[in-house]
Parts: C-alpha cells; structure tokens; sequence
C-alpha cells in the first residue's frame, strides 16, 4: 500500500482510534466484541503502516543513490561548461529526501507494537469463542515499541554491553463460558547485546545480538462445580491452591526466541491453558448439560460455544486459523526459584 492510502486509511478512524495510535496505550473494560470493533481498523492501519513503511525506506534509498550520482555528475558539468543551473537537480532531490524522511518519521511514530496484530488481535478472536463476544474483558494494554519507549537497564556481560528491556504488554482478565476465570500478563525480556570481536587476522569487528524472552503468566480460577481434580499430585511447575468452591492453578512459561522483533505465538499461549485443563475431569451433571445443548443446536452451522473446555487444541481452533502466527519456539515451564521477574510485581 502507498503511503497516500496508508494515510487517508488513517484519517477514516475514529477520534478514539486516532488518540489510541498515538498513545498505543489503553486501560479499559469491554466486551469481546467492542474490543474486536475498537481495535480492528487499528490493526488494519498497522498493517497498511508497515507496507507503506516498507516502500518508502526503499525509496529513500534510491533518492540518497540518485542524489550522490547526480551531485558527481553536476559538478562534472559545471565545472566544464559553466552552466551553474543544474546544481538545482541536486538541491531538488535533497529537498526530497528531507521530505521523505519526514514523512518515514511521522509513521514510525505511530507505528505499533506487533503484540498488537500477531497476538492480541488472534486471542480476542479465539475468545470470542471461549468466553463469549458479550464477555467483558478487562485489559491494560502498553503496544508501545520497547526500544523507543523505554529506557534499558545498562549492564556488562562477558565483556558485552547488554542493554534490557522488560515490557509488559498485556494484563487481561476474562470469564470463560463455563464459568472459569481467565487472568493473564504478558511481557517480554528483551535483550540487546554489542561488542568488538577480533578475529585472528587481528581484524575488529562491531557485532550486535538479540535475543528475547517472552514471559507469560496464567492463573485459572475454576469451579469445582463444573470440573474434578484427576489427582492432588501436581507437576511442580503448576502453582495450585483451593478455596470453597473453585480450584486455582497458576503457571509461570517463558519461550526463548534468538532475534529482534518477535513476539509470543499463540499457540504457545493456549497450550499452557490447555496444559492446565488436562489436570481436571468434568463432572457428569455438567457433561448431560453440555451434550444436551449440543443435542438441541445440533443443526446450528456454528462452532457450539460450550464444548469441553479442555478442548484448546486442534480442530476446535478451525473458526481462527492461527498457525500463521507460528514461530518456533522453546517454551519451558517455571518454577519459583526466587529469581525476580516482571511478573513478581
């Protein structure tokens, strides 16, 4: 997409829209749908952004190219015949380039974090079905680019200049459909390496590294109602307790992803949920209610809203393909080892 269109996609958002581009930030309460209607033509503008964002840093690089050619041609020309008037084309095209990057400027700043597009958008969407569209959905979002927004923690590693960063994109708490409570944090560690290597011809080189760690906390509250616990004998990486009437999990995960701008898949997301659930057996009473829904809206051509909750996996996710968000990944369960993390706050 041209920036021109990028742009009159921009002026066609609502004011609330405009204000959460330029803010990148919200802290809100809506249903599923009204964070799905709120946010889509904020995603769609991300996405124009970035293409339009991607053409003009090309064409920049083609006016500085022709800028440099011309400039040797001018003088060639000047210098011969004395005609001072072509040193205009070079004015001309730096005028250009000053332009374009005002306006290479003015999209990067309203450029979104890929949280945004890649994840969020996709677990509204998946939740839609899970909680429900009229489920409200309580949610502190920071889609802000880290490197720009934050200031890092300066340390030296190895002899290496490492530069961190620990956002945290997302905090959202939902009711799923069979009555269990959904909350959740998720951030990153991001961690920017540089440094001089020698190499053994004695020649230096300027090397840069990343490499992120994308953190997720999960805590399902959920009722015993509804679900039986398999056996007491948790894996240590689950956090359990009980209180009246729900049963309480809670899961530290991390994925270790080598890179710059990556961002934590879904599935990885929604595997740990399902991690949780294959801890618990539902109880027959809920089981006759839920095949006797699924009995009366068997001719429905919809997805049944109240199927096993253990089911995250597989064919169920068909209404949401989500396997266009895949990265490969390292996820790891965590354990409290007394380490601080950005979820100990």
């Amino acid at each position: 997409m041209s920036a021109s269109k990028a742009i009159s996609f921009y002026n066609s958002l609502s004011p609330q829209q405009k204000q959460f581009i330029k803010e990148k930030t919200i802290s809100s309460t809506f249903t599923i749908r009204k964070w799905l209607g709120f946010l889509n033509k904020a995603v769609a503008y991300d996405t124009f952004g970035d293409k339009a964002l991607k053409r003009m840093n090309v064409w920049l690089v083609v006016l500085i190219v022709f800028t440099v050619i011309s400039s040797i041609f001018v003088t060639v020309i000047v210098a011969e015949s004395g005609q001072a008037f072509l040193i205009l084309l070079p004015i001309i095209l730096i005028a250009l380039i000053i332009f374009q990057s005002m306006r290479i400027a003015k999209f990067k700043h309203r450029n979104l974090n890929n949280y945004l597009r890649l994840f969020f958008f996709p677990l509204l969407e998946v939740l839609k079905n899970k909680a429900g569209e009229n489920a409200k959905l309580s949610a502190n979002l920071d889609f802000r680019v880290p490197r720009k927004a934050l200031t890092p923690d300066k340390h030296k590693v190895n002899g290496r200049n490492l530069k961190l960063y620990q956002p945290k994109h997302i905090l959202g708490s939902v009711m799923l459909l069979d009555g269990s409570y959904l909350d959740f944090i998720v951030g990153d560690d991001i961690k920017d390496f540089s440094y001089w290597k020698t190499s053994s011809s004695g020649k230096r080189k300027y090397k840069t590294k990343s490499k992120i760690v994308h953190r997720y906390f999960i805590k399902m509250t959920i009722p015993k109602e509804k679900y039986e616990l398999k056996s007491t004998n948790l894996p240590a990486e689950i956090l359990f307790s009980e209180d009246n009437g729900n049963y309480i999990f809670k899961l530290k995960g991390k994925s270790k992803i080598s890179g710059k701008n990556h961002v934590l898949p879904v599935k990885t997301f929604f595997g740990s949920i399902e991690y949780i659930y294959s801890f618990l057996v539902e109880r027959n009473g809920y089981q006759t209610e839920r095949t006797e829904a699924i009995e009366h809206e068997r001719d429905e051509p919809l997805i049944d809203p109240i199927l096993p909750m253990v089911m995250w996996s597989g064919g169920y996710f068909d209404s949401y393909d989500y396997e266009t968000f895949d990265y490969e990944d390292e996820t790891q369960y965590m354990t409290d080892d007394g380490n601080a993390t950005i979820f100990d706050s």
